[in-house]
């Protein structure tokens, strides 16, 4: 863990938690906050833990599916990526970059459809502080037109995926991996990353 700058009530700062599935960078200036870029993982994505099954990225797993599966066929066909992406490609290295937009435009969506989204996109910004969380969904629905959504891989929940959400003001890519291994399954691996191209860091909220 490590502490950039001074805590306090004016000012930016900033609290960094390091390890190889959780990468947390919350930078705070006054009462605005941000979690870019984090990355959350899990390996595996499932196990039993004292007789209870855990599933630590349920929620960005299961919503996702439930917006795939309400697509109709042309918009799934626009969501689909034309090349293989398995992995997140704004991992670790990959601060400043932002990749090409792709994917079928949140514009197309019906009312159902948009729900589905904000509900999917929310996972990643709800656990700022609740006030922040509010007024950063609030401005992705102003401007979700501009919003897209990109998939490849099996559209059956429990099979390997990659899907990237992507606006004006954030990038959300999740990466569900299956790795052969000596059991006949295989380890299943996800990865997730948020940014706020412009804002890593917080460099936008000011110092």
């Amino acid at each position: 863990m490590r502490l950039v700058g001074a805590p306090a009530a004016t000012g930016r700062w900033t609290i960094q938690c390091g390890g190889h599935y959780l990468a947390l960078n919350v930078t705070v200036a006054g009462t605005a906050m941000t979690l870019a870029p984090t990355l959350w993982g899990a390996q595996p994505a499932s196990f039993a833990s004292g007789g209870t099954g855990a599933e630590p990225l349920c929620g960005e797993t299961r919503k996702v599916f439930a917006l795939i599966g309400a697509l109709d066929a042309t918009q799934r066909e626009a969501a689909f990526l034309a090349s293989p992406v398995r992995e997140i490609v704004l991992g670790a290295g990959q601060d400043g970059r932002t990749p090409a937009t792709e994917g079928v435009k949140a514009s197309t969506f019906t009312g159902a459809q948009r729900q589905l989204l904000l509900a999917l996109i929310g996972e990643w910004i709800a656990p700022l502080h609740p006030g922040e969380a509010a007024a950063k969904l609030a401005a992705v629905e102003q401007d979700l037109d501009s919003v897209t959504f990109a998939w490849y891989g099996a559209t059956t929940i429990g099979r390997p995926i990659y899907y990237r959400v992507q606006g004006p003001a954030f990038v959300i890519e999740f990466a569900h991996q299956r790795e052969q291994a000596a059991d006949a399954g295989g380890t299943t691996r996800i990865r997730s990353i948020y940014r706020e191209p412009g804002n890593n860091y917080g460099a936008g909220l000011g110092s």
